[in-house]
């Protein structure tokens, strides 16, 4: 069935990630032709048909990114709209320099910025501050860098599939922990898996559950059989 885009008009361009590069790395350059080809004429608004099956199965992995950012593009594109119906955004308001100077000197006539001061120190307020202020920091530096992807929240598959690909650390585990029999490779193994997700109606996990899930199907479907009618990659990057 021919596929359109229905948002992609008056958009004229659209990223593609370097997330995704080991996939197209991995495929001919004949196959990677028709690929981008198909991506170019969706994102354009065209209503085509992939050229053949395995291009409509490549364009699955990427589909559900192109989608997410047009999203974020038709919702950029509507608050500008409205910003620029009111005549932009409006202006910031400044407090006079006259009313903030007389402020001050209210302020040091009363004593209140001295006692204010004095009462801080008295009960360690600033250090206190500073400290939680870096703890704060140091966690949130580590929450990022350490989680991309938040354990507990639900992503598309598909994306799961992209960042176990681009976790060097994460494939080394998994070569370890698992046995890949014959022909078989981790990255055909993930393919296998989310077709069989596809196939259950579970397009959307946690990646805490995904990891564990996909160990657990391994283990019980790793004997040599035809996991799947789907081609694979002629020249596996894993």
């Amino acid at each position: 069935m021919a596929v359109k885009n229905p948002k992609a008009i008056g958009k004229k361009s659209f990223i593609l990630y370097t997330d995704s590069r080991e996939l197209w790395e991995s495929l001919p350059n004949e196959q990677a032709g028709k690929l981008i080809k198909h991506i170019v004429k969706y994102m354009d608004g065209e209503e085509c048909d992939p050229p053949d099956e395995l291009t409509k199965y490549l364009f699955i992995q990427i589909k559900s990114t192109l989608d997410r950012d047009q999203v974020k593009w038709e919702a950029t594109k509507a608050v500008k709209s409205e910003n620029g119906k009111k005549g932009g955004r409006p202006p910031k308001f400044k407090k006079p320099d006259d009313l903030e100077e007389k402020q001050n000197e209210t302020n040091k006539a009363n004593g209140l910025e001295e006692n204010l001061t004095k009462a801080k120190k008295a009960k360690g307020f600033d250090d206190n501050l500073t400290k939680a202020n870096k703890a704060v920091s140091v966690n949130a530096n580590a929450t990022v860098n350490e989680n991309a992807i938040v354990e507990e929240e639900f992503y598309d598959i598909d994306i799961l599939y992209q960042k176990y690909l681009t976790n060097n650390t994460l494939i080394q585990a998994a070569k370890q922990k698992m046995e890949f029999i014959g022909e078989l490779t981790l990255e055909k193994r993930l393919l296998d898996f989310n077709l069989y997700l596809k196939a259950i109606g579970q397009n959307k996990k946690t990646w805490k559950d995904y990891l564990s899930h996909f160990m657990n199907w391994h283990e019980k479907t790793r004997k040599p059989c035809k996991l799947s009618a789907v081609p694979t990659f002629q020249n596996p990057v894993i």
